[in-house]
């Protein structure tokens, strides 16, 4: 195996082993442009291939999309949220808490409710399209297990019309989704999960969001505003546009009659908005509560 530097700001003084396999793979894409959805269990290897070959393309100067579906170890947006960002951009800079397109989901797993999730990669994924990437790369779930993984995984690739779909590999749990893929005609490869891949524990797991969370809240301030629902302290809460869009997330701070209290980056609102709650409750400080 050889080494791969990247020298791109994204991913700046990162090292990482890339296996021939990848390479090679690589190799596929370089003329293709299109959409990518990269699949695998826990803790399998998947972003770390999403950084790579988002690497590949933008070290060709190719306009590129990143699409996080992974609502509960989210790198680009915020946990409970599926998000985009559209690389590379003017100012070089990039602020993985801050995405171009964010969609609140309010649950940090699919299990809650699969057609809601869904719903939220859908309209990432339609309002990415509208960018004119030449290629979109989608992070999923690590939600693989019995007919509930199945379904969401042929269910979302239905909704992407992938151009290619990477499967890792760790053991043979992940083999009725390649399967059912390959029946449906999709363009799969599969690749064996990296040996020097480390497995999260649920603490380390639960670290990372409360990491996340901490990184998305700093510089938040409180926001008065109206509302005629009642919401409980700390819980975590997505303020959407009048067209559904998510604007930020807040955390409930207090309630006075028909006012809320809002802890969140957002620095004002000028448009109709409503606030949308989720199954979560953290802290100023990111932990759960």
């Amino acid at each position: 195996m050889k080494q791969f530097k990247n020298d791109f700001h994204l991913f700046e003084g990162e090292r990482i082993i890339v296996p021939e396999s990848w390479r090679r793979l690589q190799k596929l894409t370089e003329k293709w442009g299109g959409v990518f959805m990269v699949i695998g269990g826990v803790s399998s290897g998947k972003s770390t291939f999403v950084k790579f070959l988002a690497s590949s393309f933008l070290n060709r100067d190719k306009k590129i999309a990143i699409i996080d579906a992974d609502i509960g170890q989210s790198w680009i947006g915020p946990p409970t949220t599926v998000s985009a960002i559209l690389l590379p951009m003017e100012e070089k800079i990039i602020n993985f808490m801050r995405p171009n397109f964010m969609e609140f989901f309010g649950a940090l797993s699919p299990s809650v409710n699969l057609n809601g999730y869904l719903l939220s990669v859908k309209k990432i994924f339609e309002r990415v399209k509208k960018e004119n990437p030449f290629a979109i790369i989608v992070d999923t779930t690590g939600l693989i297990s019995g007919n509930e993984g199945l379904n969401l995984k042929l269910k979302k690739a239905e909704i992407l019309s992938p151009t290619m779909i990477t499967v890792f590999k760790k053991n043979g749990e992940i083999d009725p989704i390649v399967n059912a893929l390959i029946d449906k005609k999709f363009n799969v490869y599969v690749l064996n999960s990296p040996k020097e891949t480390r497995e999260r524990s649920m603490n380390q797991r639960k670290e990372y969001r409360e990491q996340a969370f901490r990184k998305y809240f700093e510089g938040a301030k409180v926001l008065r505003l109206k509302t005629e629902d009642n919401f409980d302290i700390n819980t975590l809460v997505g303020i959407l546009d009048d067209e559904g869009r998510t604007l930020a997330l807040g955390i409930v701070l207090g309630q006075e009659k028909n006012e809320i209290f809002i802890y969140t980056p957002l620095e004002e609102i000028k448009q109709p908005f409503f606030l949308k709650k989720s199954h979560l409750k953290i802290s100023l400080e990111g932990r759960e509560v």
